[in-house]
């Protein structure tokens, strides 16, 4: 199975990767005690299912890239958002 996404369904995709590593990130205390950041959790998990399911030829996963560049740049803002000089210290 082939799975090619536009631009708007991969903006829908990502978006939905980053609720799942929220969700996640709520139910396991160890993500939040390491400030491991949602979309890290998230991409982290579509990262390995990708893998299975790719190498078990059970699907081919594209994504349109036009808005890589800025979906990369939010979720380093992001990631910083996390960030306080309070954890930083400890």
């Amino acid at each position: 199975m082939s799975l090619n996404l536009n631009i708007y369904q991969t903006l829908a995709a990502a978006i939905v990767v980053y609720y799942i590593g929220v969700l996640l990130r709520v139910k396991i205390s160890v993500l939040r005690k390491y400030c491991i950041p949602a979309p890290v959790v998230g991409g982290i998990l579509f990262a390995i299912m990708n893998c299975i399911l790719y190498t078990q030829g059970i699907w081919k996963y594209e994504q349109d890239t036009i808005m890589q560049n800025i979906c990369m740049m939010l979720f380093f803002t992001s990631v910083g958002y996390t960030a306080s000089i309070s954890l930083i210290k400890r």
